[in-house]
Formats: C-alpha cells, structure tokens, sequence
C-alpha cells in the first residue's frame, strides 16, 4: 500500500500563462484599493497599451504611460477604492480557473407537475398542454 500525502487544499489550478506581472501583483492591487502601482515595464509601448484590456475586463482601472527612458510603455493599475455610486468597494476573491464558476443548471420555468425545466413560458406551458393533459 502506499503512504497518502493528506493537504488542506489543492494547489491552484492554472490553466492559461500569467501575465508579465504575476497574479499577486493583482491580489497585492485588490488588498490596497485607491493606490497606483506600476505593474510592468514593457520594451514596446503597443504591448502595454493591449495588457490594458484585460486589467479593467477584472475591473481594474488602468493606464499605459511612455517610458521615462523614451523607449516602450509603462503599465500603471489600481483596484478602485469607490463604485459608480461612491461606496467604497469590497475586494473580491481572484478566480484563476474560468471554470470553477458556479454553474446554474436550473431554469426559471418549472413544470409543477414533473419539476422539468423550461426556458420560456410558451416552452413549460407547450410542455404543460401535452404531457399532463387532463
């Protein structure tokens, strides 16, 4: 028999390439939220302008800068400190892995008869008229 290595939690899935800055640079964003970080140094400004989508995808505020050296762009982030409405905003967990996403199986139209799932009225009552005709 062999000996079972017991841990409190598996290692983080990482299924795609971190970025140039490493996903603590994000975590480290998140725990400090209003303040401006330069993440990265990039050799053409091009890259860090396109590194900027992805940041504010996850709801970053970023921006891209030319270099104090004249040669390539600097990529700056922060985590807003406040929403759209002005209340400060609470860090949210980073997922890493697409699909460790809750999943939804239901849908909003149950058959009270069968409990089938339906997504459109016209479906559950089409369902309804043929299966559980009186």
């Amino acid at each position: 028999m062999t000996d079972i290595e017991w841990v409190d939690a598996p290692p983080e899935r990482r299924n795609c390439k971190p970025p140039a800055y490493g996903f603590e640079a994000l975590d480290a964003l998140k725990a400090n939220p209003g303040k401006w970080a330069k993440l990265h140094h990039y050799p053409v400004k091009q890259t860090a302008t396109s590194a900027l989508a992805p940041l504010r995808k996850k709801g970053y505020e970023a921006e891209a800068r030319q270099s104090d050296t004249g040669s390539g762009g600097d990529l700056y982030a922060r985590w807003p400190d406040t929403d759209d409405h002005g209340e400060p905003v609470e860090p949210t967990p980073i997922r890493r892995n697409p699909s460790a996403r809750a999943k939804t199986t239901r849908l909003p139209y149950v058959c009270d008869d069968c409990d089938a799932d339906f997504s459109t009225p016209s479906a559950l009552s089409h369902h309804a008229s043929r299966q559980h005709a009186s």
